[in-house]
């Protein structure tokens, strides 16, 4: 059971029971001083002997049928006279008084139980004109629903803020990645242009390879893009992770041996529903990773198993590894390893952020950790044996 403030429609019940009580409480206890005042003034306005009788009459003793007469009589004039009158005032004047009470209590009631939401709705505009660093202070004594209101809505904030980060990040690495190639680009096309190089195939084949790294670029941004936006349908067929490993490896393989590394291969059938392109991409998107930064090791293991309801991928590099708090931050856009991590090509800063978008996408994970000592990291792609809601085509 919830502890704390009380939810509004309690708030609201027992608020509008207070204002009625407190309205009729102020004409019970006004028409009560009414009659109070009412018989001190009919008791000063009786003579003398009136006055007798009455007292007879509270202490219970025989009173002659005259003198009861002339006390009746002296009542009913009284009252026909002025009483009558003064009563109706004084009704009318008390009515007017609850209905003034009930108004003002209804008033301050409102104004305290809708505070934190007006607080919202003007911090929710200033939001919508693009004002989103708003703080929407706590009000004492609301209701539950307000103050989980006011912390959605501090959340939202944090999220948009951090948005607004992440894009101005975003904005200022891409153009940092763009730079580069197209500098390389305008300079020897515009040495082209005016004689200052001469057409080779060597010069060719460079400015294809920086075409090409932007491509990449645009390409692995428009994946993640559409990832994110939940416009990408992944394509899920029944696969054998095993088979798709396979596939990849015979097209890597020789860049792998190129470069001296050797490829140990330990693969457990693993039928799975999955898009066979996007997980082949996953995996060659590791191996580049490992080529670039592991080259060192010599050394990349490839494995794959199934354990209770996943099927695992598994990357292992004898390289340098992760420095301590890099785990986090490996399947960010944009991030790079430290520089002792050798880098004999650069990439783009998203191949890593793309197979963890992979994995989420048909409902699985990536994640990385250093191997027991400490020489190399272990990165692993972990896919439900099973479709998810999220990775059906």
């Amino acid at each position: 059971m919830r502890s704390g403030p009380w939810r509004l429609r309690t708030q609201l019940s027992l608020s509008m029971i207070c204002v009625a009580l407190t309205a009729l409480g102020v004409f019970i206890i006004g028409m009560i001083a009414f009659y109070v005042t009412l018989q001190t003034s009919w008791l000063a306005s009786l003579s003398h002997e009136n006055r007798a009788t009455l007292h007879a009459l509270i202490e219970d003793k025989t009173v002659s049928s005259e003198a009861l007469t002339t006390l009746v009589s002296a009542f009913s004039l009284s009252w026909s006279g002025t009483y009558e009158q003064a009563e109706l005032a004084a009704l009318s004047a008390l009515v007017i008084l609850a209905t003034l009470t009930a108004i003002f209590g209804g008033i301050v009631v409102a104004r305290k139980l809708s505070a934190p939401i007006e607080g919202v709705t003007r911090a929710v505009l200033k939001v919508a004109d693009g004002n989103i660093r708003q703080e929407v202070s706590p009000v004492a004594g609301g209701s539950s629903e307000t103050e989980d209101l006011v912390a959605a809505f501090r959340s939202m904030v944090q999220s948009l803020e951090q948005a607004e980060r992440d894009a101005a990040d975003s904005s200022a690495a891409i153009a940092h990645e763009l730079r580069t190639p197209l500098t390389i680009l305008r300079g020897r096309l515009q040495g082209l242009g005016d004689g200052t190089f001469a057409p080779s195939e060597e010069m060719t084949d460079g400015l294809i390879a920086q075409v090409d790294t932007l491509s990449r670029i645009v390409g692995e941004l428009s994946f993640l893009s559409r990832l994110s936006s939940g416009h990408f349908m992944l394509q899920c067929i029944e696969i054998n992770l095993a088979d798709e490993v396979n596939r990849v490896i015979t097209t890597v393989r020789p860049d792998m041996d190129s470069v001296g590394m050797i490829l140990d291969v330990s693969l457990d059938p693993v039928v799975l529903h999955a898009d066979p392109v996007r997980v082949r991409q996953a995996l060659s998107a590791l191996l580049d990773n490992a080529r670039r930064y592991a080259e060192s090791g010599r050394y990349v293991k490839i494995s794959t198993f199934a354990a209770g309801t996943f099927g695992y991928l598994q990357v292992r590099d004898h390289g340098p590894g992760l420095e301590q708090g890099d785990h986090d931050r490996v399947f960010e856009r944009w991030w790079r390893g430290d520089k002792s991590r050798n880098r004999t090509e650069g990439g783009t800063g998203l191949g890593l952020a793309v197979v963890r978008a992979i994995a989420r996408a048909h409902g699985g994970e990536a994640s990385v950790r250093d191997l027991d000592d400490r020489s190399g990291a272990e990165f692993v792609l972990k896919f439900p044996l099973q479709a998810t809601g999220e990775a059906m085509d």
